[in-house]
């Protein structure tokens, strides 16, 4: 437990002044990254001394001091400082470890009890900041440009958030080129297909986009003879991906399932032989309920077209006052009915795509097609309305493990309001992540986006 105090202790020690036991005055610039197999060393710390940076690791470790740590500890060369408890605050024995005399911060015993009453909740080690949350954190800098900072970051991040759609769009434009027997709406139909998936199933669902096309879907809507056609897509799908014996519980009520398997065996296929693995998937994403989904979506925009749909939405949002834009809330409102439920037959009779679903479909496929299209056909300017789209709609709320990591190393508070939690934001720290946020593990050494904030 003391470790752990420790550790927390150490993680928001950023700008302190310390005195070691050699007496000497260090000021800590960097707490370093946590080594996690251990969880007791923090790699590539940098402390403060005579106002030079100097590069270091630091052994966290509650006394009596483990030979198990010191045995640790002598693997690393640079090793510079330990953050240990002292039972005695008046001791000044440094530590000696491969030949080296290591100084000590002693903390009290007192202090460790104070810490108790702080700490709340579990220590997070990944709470580290980085050089660049360090000039952005409101404690650490109160200076007149703070302000300013802020500002330059949210510019910042707005031009990454800007590079990433651009590039987006202009794989989709590969897409095309690779393929030329690949049209703009089945290439539409590919993209949100696939973005109904996990990483896991992603390609399956692809896969079912091209071996059952657009083309076919519609003339399966347009034969007349077909009174359920969202049966037989239906049946298809299930039965290439194996499904008929895996629905989960939520859903079974509502199929038919021998009619269904009636149907699948009309095709005369095989399932994939790349089988699912849904075994731990959550139940709101399980492939059953995605196909659904996606059935939805279909079955709302068959009579227009999907392409066509989509740039009815796009082209009504275009007629809506400047005050909509200000409301996330209102944006969002003219999207959701494409996705919504229908009334028949009954497994369609259920709103089953989650906002965070229409969120990655939006960012991922709907933004960057149409800012392909606009550029393709030099049809009516769509980029003005995709724009403010991307700046407003509002992005995934569970967001994504890059844009909490992004989060903690620019010290942005979740509740901060910083700028609004955007497709834009998000997709912004992801890029910034990408191209700027690669030496953190190497104590952000050479990082530019320190340097631009620091001018």
């Amino acid at each position: 437990m003391e470790e752990l105090l420790l550790s927390y202790y150490w993680l928001n020690s950023i700008g302190q002044e310390f005195i070691l036991s050699n007496n000497k005055k260090i000021i800590v610039g960097f707490a370093g990254y946590p080594f996690f197999a251990q969880k007791t060393i923090f790699q590539r710390a940098e402390l403060i001394v005579d106002k030079k940076p100097v590069p270091a690791n630091v052994l966290i470790a509650a006394l009596p001091l483990s030979s198990e740590n010191i045995s640790f500890a002598s693997q690393f060369t640079n090793l510079k400082l330990f953050l240990l408890v002292a039972n005695n605050p008046a001791t000044t024995n440094e530590i000696i470890i491969a030949k080296n005399i290591i100084p000590q911060i002693n903390i009290t015993p007192t202090k460790i009890t104070e810490l108790k009453y702080k700490l709340l909740g579990k220590v997070n080690h990944q709470k580290v900041l980085g050089k660049c949350g360090m000039l952005l954190h409101p404690s650490l800098n109160k200076s007149p440009v703070h302000k300013k900072r802020n500002n330059k970051i949210g510019k910042i991040l707005l031009q990454y958030a800007h590079t990433r759609l651009k590039d987006k769009s202009k794989q989709m434009m590969q897409s095309i080129k690779n393929n030329s027997s690949l049209g703009f709406e089945q290439l539409l139909f590919e993209k949100i297909f696939e973005s109904f998936g996990f990483i896991k199933f992603s390609r399956h669902l692809k896969q079912l986009a091209i071996d059952l096309d657009y083309a076919e879907i519609t003339k399966i809507y347009q034969n007349k003879q077909n009174k359920k056609p969202t049966d037989i897509i239906l049946a298809y799908w299930l039965g290439k991906l194996n499904l008929f014996e895996n629905i989960p519980a939520s859903q079974r009520h509502n199929l038919d399932l021998i009619m269904l398997k009636n149907i699948w065996r009309g095709f005369e296929q095989k399932p994939y032989q790349d089988k699912l693995n849904t075994h731990m998937v959550n139940p709101k994403g399980h492939p059953v309920r995605r196909l659904i989904s996606m059935l939805q979506l279909i079955n709302n925009t068959h009579q227009r077209g999907l392409l066509r749909s989509w740039l009815d939405v796009l082209r009504k949002m275009q007629t809506i006052p400047e005050s909509s834009w200000q409301s996330p809330k209102k944006v969002q409102a003219l999207v959701l009915p494409i996705f919504e439920k229908g009334g028949y037959p009954n497994y369609l009779a259920q709103n089953l795509t989650g906002e965070d679903r229409i969120a990655i479909v939006m960012v991922n496929v709907i933004l960057p097609f149409f800012l392909l299209w606009e550029k393709e056909f030099k049809v009516t300017p769509l980029s003005d309305v995709l724009f403010k789209l991307y700046h407003t709609f509002p992005g995934e709320k569970s967001n994504n493990n890059v844009v909490r990591y992004m989060e903690r190393r620019l010290s942005i508070d979740p509740f901060q309001q910083f700028m609004k939690k955007s497709l834009a934001y998000s997709q912004g720290l992801i890029q910034m992540r990408k191209d700027l946020c690669l030496t953190f593990e190497d104590g952000c050494s050479e990082c530019m986006l320190y340097r631009w904030l620091e001018c």
